[in-house]
């Protein structure tokens, strides 16, 4: 049996997304850990105010605004990041059945399918999530003010939801892995007549 010669290139990308998912994987852990630290009775100083059905709420700490709201950023954090995990977390296992060689085997398809099928629910999650916060909420949810003068907003509506980026590339992955199943159909049928 002849020994597998991987690209350079394929070399690159197996090492930068290795990189890249041990990177989000450590962020993810810190922004977890963070959010759960303001969600479970944590002190974030700064003036924070939440603007809900006309209504302006202003709180000097994040300690002081409601259990639902820290509950509800929580729970939307960890939901993000374990999306962003998962997703990462399949490309890698793709790049590195690519890295070994393995272009047409079953578990490289399955590994795009995957992420394709995840990255269709995140693209629908999000107008979801848009919707339903702009038809609750209002199209400006909350303001976060830290320290002298600078402002964080965070600005949620439904036409922010409704870029098709997510689902294009969701698209491409869900092509590709169609075409790699083709390959590994020829690769089978090669096989059997040799």
């Amino acid at each position: 049996m002849e020994k597998h010669h991987t690209p350079r290139s394929i070399s690159l990308i197996h090492f930068i997304t290795n990189f890249f998912f041990w990177l989000t994987t450590g962020i993810s852990v810190i922004a977890l850990c963070f959010s759960g630290y303001i969600a479970f009775g944590g002190s974030l100083s700064g003036e924070i105010s939440f603007d809900i059905l006309g209504n302006d709420h202003v709180y000097e700490n994040f300690n002081e605004a409601p259990a639902a709201i820290k509950a509800g950023i929580f729970t939307a954090m960890l939901t993000v990041l374990t999306t962003v995990f998962i997703i990462f977390f399949y490309f890698k296992r793709f790049m590195k059945l690519i890295y070994e060689g393995q272009y047409f085997d079953l578990k490289t398809i399955k590994n795009l399918k995957m992420i394709s099928y995840l990255l269709a629910a995140v693209f629908f999650l999000k107008i979801i999530i848009g919707v339903v916060i702009s038809v609750m909420f209002g199209p400006e949810i909350f303001d976060v003010t830290q320290g002298t003068g600078s402002t964080m907003a965070f600005t949620f509506d439904a036409t922010s939801f409704d870029r098709p980026g997510v689902l294009i590339i969701a698209l491409i992955f869900w092509v590709l892995s169609h075409i790699f199943m083709e390959g590994a159909k020829l690769k089978e049928a090669n096989e059997l007549t040799i």
